[in-house]
């Protein structure tokens, strides 16, 4: 939503707010690899890790993708009517492309494991490299990256209000809403 003019963490900073940008992109990415104990193999661009990206249009960041790059290839996007004869012509539906046909799929894809499956032997039916988790017990919300807040959240059983830290949050209802019909009709 809009940033209202408060900077990171409800200081009185005009202007962009790179600190939320990063959250939201961190919620995304980093931080469910973190929690399902892939984080040393996905979640962010790093030497060593898959090369695994989604491209956004802005106005579609988080909806639908404009392309999926998996370890480099083109696996998923936006294709258009092969009897068109320009890159525009509509409709533009999201598919499949050539990265996810064949065997370069499995190719390029790996298959995450419990590390008792991957010590155990090589007894998947796949032809996907194994990969097992880790750092999946006791993780909680102070191991996510810049996640580290955490307030106190209070809701009066009588009036229902809920206060944050104290500061009592209210909404208002909403005019628009995100992610909405138009971009899933």
């Amino acid at each position: 939503g809009p940033l209202d003019g408060e900077g990171s963490y409800g200081t009185t900073d005009s202007g962009d707010d790179n600190e939320r940008v990063l959250r939201y992109i961190a919620k995304l990415t980093i931080n469910p690899a973190i929690a399902h104990g892939l984080a040393h193999e996905i979640g962010s661009i790093e030497v060593g890790k898959l090369a695994d990206i989604v491209l956004w249009r802005p106005d579609h960041f988080g909806a639908k993708p404009q392309l999926v790059l998996k370890s480099g290839f083109p696996a998923y996007g936006v294709t258009g009517d092969p009897n068109a004869s320009t890159d525009r012509c509509e409709p533009l539906v999201l598919g499949p492309q050539f990265g996810a046909h064949g065997a370069t799929a499995a190719d390029i894809s790996v298959a995450f494991v419990a590390r008792a499956a991957v010590s155990g032997g090589d007894q998947l039916p796949t032809r996907r490299r194994r990969v097992a988790v880790q750092h999946t017990r006791g993780i909680g919300p102070k191991d996510m990256l810049r996640n580290h807040r955490l307030g106190a959240v209070d809701v009066n059983p009588t009036t229902g209000l809920v206060t944050l830290d104290g500061d009592p949050l209210h909404s208002h209802p909403a005019e628009t809403v995100s992610l909405s019909r138009l971009y899933f009709l």
